[in-house]
């Protein structure tokens, strides 16, 4: 079995301190949003299948995107390939996007 090396138990680590903290500020923001503790709710099945369908399609978007970014770059359109990656990452629209760059 592989063991990991040590910026391999780094990120792991750094991982678990993010989605800790995230999750709990997640989890707080949605309990105050939404009125009350999520275990005390009723209709969570549901509720979760539609989220696991919007993962699904913000994960198709985000292939899409780095399709774009990727293929931007191939041409050799650098400058439209950091535009599409600040729309990524950062939600940046400050800049006009070819469609060609952000999607099929």
């Amino acid at each position: 079995m592989p063991t990991l090396n040590e910026q391999d138990r780094r990120t792991f680590l750094d991982t678990l301190h993010w989605f800790g903290e995230a999750g709990m500020a997640k989890m707080t923001a949605g309990s105050a949003q939404h009125g009350g503790v999520l275990r005390h709710k009723g209709g969570l099945l549901a509720e979760a299948e539609a989220e696991c369908l919007d993962h699904v399609i913000y994960l198709r978007a985000i292939r899409y995107q780095l399709e774009g970014i990727y293929d931007a770059l191939g041409r050799g359109e650098a400058m439209n390939a950091a535009s599409a990656l600040r729309l990524l990452l950062h939600g940046d629209t400050s800049d006009i996007l070819p469609g060609s760059v952000v999607g099929p």
